[in-house]
This record gives structure tokens, C-alpha cells and sequence, in this order.
């Protein structure tokens, strides 16, 4: 993200290799705990979210990022503006070849698959077939509509069916 311009969408951090921590420069709690663990809206921890959780999701569009773990526990605040961390599940468009999801079903939760399989299903997706990554980006839009608005998620996916 540094190096395409926007570093300012992640938080700063120092690694101490001899301690083996990594140190987050942030003001507290994720968003999701800070919004008391509950619901889809988090304006009432940032009033902007929905505008700076688009920048975020325009950040990794711009720079052929699919990020599909999106969970609210991975975004934090550092005066007053959304971080994002937690890159695992994140793919390189050109890069990184197309995955199966069975081949990643072990790292989501049981509730997320039962969510998961019936939109696999009516989108046409075989979990054992190797999937564009711009097709489990939409789904995993989808998906998270449990955590997001309803009206955040499909401002999402629209990012990724624009041309750069």
C-alpha cells in the first residue's frame, strides 16, 4: 500500500525482531469492538465509514488487490481516520492464479460457510473449481453483508466491475 500511494490506509507499526512483535500504531480497539461487537453500522464510531471504508476498498481496486477477509476486526482508527490491516486472503491481480475455494474453506467459519454455499451456488460457482478472483471478490461482498450495510457492499462490488 506504501508504495502505491497509500500508505495512509494503513496504520504505522515497528517490528521488534528480537521481542518477535510487531507494534501497531493505533488509537485502540478494532471498529468492530469499539461498535460494541453488534450490527452493520459503525457510524457511530466514525461518522465518514461507509466514505472511508470506499476509499479503502478503491485503494486495493486501484492497486489489483482482492482482499477477501473483511472482517470489521480488521480495521482500526488513528486520529479518527479508518486503518485497514489483516492482508490474509488478499490476492494480487496478474499475479496470483485462481483459487478453488474448497482450497481455503478450513479458514472460514462454519457460520460464513453456510452463508457462503447457497451464493456460491446461485452464482454459478463450483467450490472445487478453480475461480476468477473478481468473481470471490463479488461474492465475498455479498458475504459480509452480515457486518457491513447492505448499501456499502454494493457500492463495493460496483468498484470492481469498473474499468481501470
Amino acid at each position: 500500500m506504501h508504495d502505491h500511494g497509500y500508505g495512509d490506509l494503513i496504520p504505522n507499526f515497528h517490528v521488534d525482531l528480537n521481542e518477535k512483535k510487531i507494534y501497531l500504531e493505533i488509537d485502540g480497539p478494532d471498529i468492530w469492538e469499539l461498535a460494541g461487537c453488534e450490527g452493520n453500522d459503525y457510524s457511530q464510531v466514525v461518522p465518514d465509514f461507509d466514505d472511508q471504508m470506499l476509499r479503502i476498498m478503491q485503494a486495493h481496486k486501484d492497486i489489483g488487490l482482492f482482499k477477501y477477509s473483511l472482517h470489521p476486526s480488521s480495521y482500526f482508527l488513528v486520529d479518527g481516520k479508518l486503518k485497514s490491516m489483516n492482508y490474509f486472503f488478499t490476492y494480487i491481480e496478474g499475479k496470483d492464479a485462481p483459487i478453488s475455494l474448497r482450497s481455503v474453506m478450513s479458514h472460514i467459519s462454519e457460520d460464513r460457510q453456510a452463508d457462503l454455499l447457497p451464493k456460491m451456488e446461485s452464482a454459478g460457482i463450483d467450490v472445487d473449481a478453480p475461480t476468477p478472483h473478481k468473481e470471490i471478490q463479488q461474492l465475498a461482498f455479498d458475504s459480509f453483508k452480515t457486518n457491513f450495510s447492505n448499501d456499502l457492499m454494493e457500492k463495493a462490488k460496483e468498484l470492481y466491475v469498473q474499468t481501470s
